[in-house]
């Protein structure tokens, strides 16, 4: 939830979680689309996933943090 909170405060992600498509195109991020049934009606829903250049990139953006 914090690391979420944070990204948001960053613009790296939008209010509904999911990121902007600059850091999809960078490669930092991908977003998945599924579907669940809800009272027999499907519902579409998406998952933020980051990709493990994404995690390299957040340990550098977190180190920065730290060092400042």
């Amino acid at each position: 939830t914090t690391l979420f909170r944070n990204l948001r405060e960053m613009k790296i992600l939008m209010s509904n979680n999911l990121p902007y498509q600059e850091y999809v195109k960078r490669g930092y991020f991908e977003v998945k689309e599924s579907t669940w049934d809800k009272d027999g009606y499907p519902q579409l829903y998406a998952q933020t996933l980051m990709t493990g250049k994404g995690l390299i990139w957040l340990q550098k953006i977190v180190e920065a943090e730290r060092a400042a």
